[in-house]
């Protein structure tokens, strides 16, 4: 072992000016972050620096650590005619503890260390901190592993490079190559893309990781260069196999709802006829076979006030007397209903909730229920033919986390995450409001509603003294960037999820009750945040005995 600390100590010696401008990128990085967090956000160039400073020290740091893997490997070379074995006297087990030391230490420990510190900065709590060490774990891992494979089977800095450049691309093509597969083989590509579970995504992380490690072990242990290839090229096709398995198409499962809750027996489903449209269907290919989409609208009754009940997923048929027949199974387009402003209402105690209009949006929504041939359609638009539906609905409602007052510097924090009033610009028939949010991901744990601010959220300025609440007008991004974005190797979390966005409050002048948001309406306002709290899903069934694609 004294050896293998030998080894190390001389790594290190040898690499120390590389290690210290890595290290100093490292720190600048992990200070910018502290000082986004503890730093006045008025100025816009600070706030530009910092925005650009997220993008470009990862990127330095990771083009340093693609200088530091094949340099600190191969010094003791372990292919070719300068390998380690025919010129130093040093056994195989030590030369791969000394060399895993220095990855561990150094590439992924220290690292992780400086991460976690910064995360203390944010006010992440201790609790949270722990949840999320793990996943800054694998992702530090999942980075290097893959570099000191390569160096591992070449003999120079110049190999290195070539055959990591061709790796890569290499990989990418393949990639994209089987995806364009699915594109030609399933138009309905769109209804295969189910988020994964975490599961899945840890998972897909410690794969890359364990076959990389067998690699690399099997090269210092064996010096076999040949069946280390094997053994890559093998890994390869195992993490493309993964991937296409793992990003395809499985059962969308939403939990049940609690019937104390929302009774489904009492909920009743109906569609408003006069509504039924067709438009072309949206394909992949240059020229897809050529079909419709059936929407109208669909009238959900007996939830109880406040809750929503959102139609989700539908297995739907249509038959008619002469045999024809066409099935679909997919999702249907979510849009915002008369019944999302009831349950805004119903959350803000009754206060009257103005919604600006958007362009080219309608008053009523109208969800997809079929996807039928053209030919079908030219020949039966008209026809009367018995429509049936197995629809999901998920249930939700509308909870209010969060109220500030209109002014610049509020702020509110939940355990690890929160969000604030950056800026307040009076414009002459409203008000503009940059917002900024800092948000936990956990990789191995999923916060609970009570533990953090959740992605689903409606902000809301209401005024409870005239019982008025206005919707944004327009809700735009300045930015959105982790703090701590990385480069790595399968599917891991952020962590930390920064984002600064600008909110558009204007008065309405052609609503019935028209309302001025001015300086003594937001003299009595609150900005409220508000969350979406998923409470199940149940399922109803659709019958239709005269249903037709295209009204008369």
């Amino acid at each position: 072992m004294s050896l293998a600390v030998h080894i190390f100590k001389k790594d290190i010696r040898h690499l120390r000016l590389l290690l210290a401008a890595w290290l100093a990128v490292l720190i600048v990085q992990s200070f910018l972050a502290v000082f986004a967090y503890t730093s006045p956000t008025t100025d816009r160039v600070l706030s530009g620096l910092l925005d650009s400073s997220s993008l470009l020290l990862p990127l330095l740091q990771f083009v340093l650590v693609l200088a530091i893997v094949p340099l600190v490997i191969q010094d003791e070379p372990l292919v070719g005619t300068t390998a380690f074995w025919f010129t130093r006297p040093v056994s195989r087990t030590t030369l791969l503890a000394a060399k895993s030391l220095f990855i561990l230490l150094i590439l992924i420990l220290l690292p992780t260390v400086i991460d976690l510190f910064s995360l203390v900065a944010h006010g992440v709590i201790p609790r949270h901190l722990a949840a999320a060490t793990p996943g800054i774990l694998l992702e530090k891992t999942s980075a290097v592993l893959p570099l000191w494979v390569i160096a591992a089977l070449t003999v120079s800095f110049a190999r290195f490079a070539i055959v990591g450049g061709l790796s890569f691309v290499g990989f990418i093509l393949i990639a994209a190559g089987m995806f364009t597969a699915k594109l030609l083989i399933s138009e309905d590509l769109e209804n295969n893309m189910v988020a994964e579970g975490q599961t899945t995504g840890v998972l897909s992380a410690l794969i890359p990781i364990l076959l990389a490690a067998s690699v690399v072990s099997n090269q210092y242990l064996t010096r076999k260069t040949r069946r280390s290839v094997v053994i890559l090229l093998s890994a390869l096709f195992v993490l493309l196999v993964i991937d296409q398995v793992s990003s395809g198409a499985r059962p969308f499962h939403i939990p049940a709802v609690d019937r104390a809750v929302v009774n489904p027996d009492q909920v009743r489903l109906s569609l408003d006829l006069k509504t039924v449209a067709a438009s072309d269907a949206f394909g992949f290919r240059a020229q897809p076979p050529l079909r419709k989409d059936i929407s109208a609208k669909i009238e959900v009754r007996g939830m109880p006030a406040g809750y929503i009940a959102q139609p989700t997923l539908t297995h739907a048929s249509i038959e008619y007397s002469d045999g024809k027949k066409a099935a679909f199974d997919g999702y249907v387009q979510q849009r915002w209903g008369q019944w999302e402003i009831d349950a805004l209402r119903h959350a803000l105690g009754g206060a009257e909730v103005y919604r600006p209009e958007q362009p080219g949006e309608s008053r009523e929504p109208l969800y997809r229920l079929l996807r039928v041939d053209e030919s079908l359609y030219r020949s039966h638009a008209q026809a009367a033919g018995t429509f049936t539906a197995d629809i999901l609905l998920s249930a939700s409602r509308h909870v209010v986390v969060a109220r500030l007052p209109v002014r610049q510097g509020a702020k509110f924090k939940k355990q690890s995450d929160y969000f604030l009033i950056t800026d307040v610009l009076r414009d002459p028939d409203g008000v503009r409001l940059v917002v900024r949010e800092g948000r936990l991901e956990l990789q191995f744990a999923d916060l609970k509603p009570e533990e953090g601010l959740r992605p689903g959220r409606i902000f809301v300025l209401l005024n409870s003294a005239r019982n008025q609440a206005v919707l944004p007008t327009d809700e735009h991004r300045l930015m959105s960037l982790p703090l701590f974005p990385g480069f790595s190797i399968g599917k891991t979390s952020e962590r930390f999820q920064v984002s600064s966005t600008v909110l558009v409050f204007r008065g309405l002048k052609r609503a019935e009750k028209p309302i001025t948001v001015d300086d003594q309406w937001l003299a009595g306002a609150q900005l409220l945040r508000l969350e979406t709290q998923d409470l199940g899903g149940f399922s109803k069934s659709l019958r239709v005995a005269d249903f037709r694609m295209k009204p008369e």
